[in-house]
């Protein structure tokens, strides 16, 4: 076999690699975005109980905030890997191609020189 055969399997076999990979960050993030929705739910509980009263409210501001930035930290992180899934599958499908092209294309035939 040839270097480009070669080079176009292991681009091949890359490429699903990184496919995969991708999957399985889109499905993490689906998970992390469930539990981000359960946090704001609780969060907006917690914030309902306290705006009873004015005088409560600042409490119940005070005692959320924390919260509140674990999950903005939480949306940050979220958008960050869904970035990061999406270029990985661009990434597989090209080297997929490129792969594909590699292993398909003809090799030069060397010329004799007469």
């Amino acid at each position: 076999m040839g270097f480009k055969r070669i080079l176009g399997i292991l681009l091949i076999i890359a490429g699903i690699v990184a496919i995969c990979v991708s999957s399985y960050i889109k499905n993490e993030v689906e998970v992390g975005k469930g539990k981000l929705a359960r946090g704001e739910q609780q969060v907006a509980q917690g914030k309902a109980l306290f705006n009873l009263t004015p005088e409560t409210a600042p409490v119940g501001d005070a005692l959320t905030a924390g919260a509140e930035r674990q999950i903005a930290q939480g949306h940050r992180d979220v958008a960050k890997y869904e970035k990061m899934a999406q270029q990985l599958l661009y990434a597989g499908i090209a080297a997929i191609v490129i792969g594909v092209i590699l292993v398909i294309l003809p090799r030069r035939k060397k010329t004799n020189p007469s």
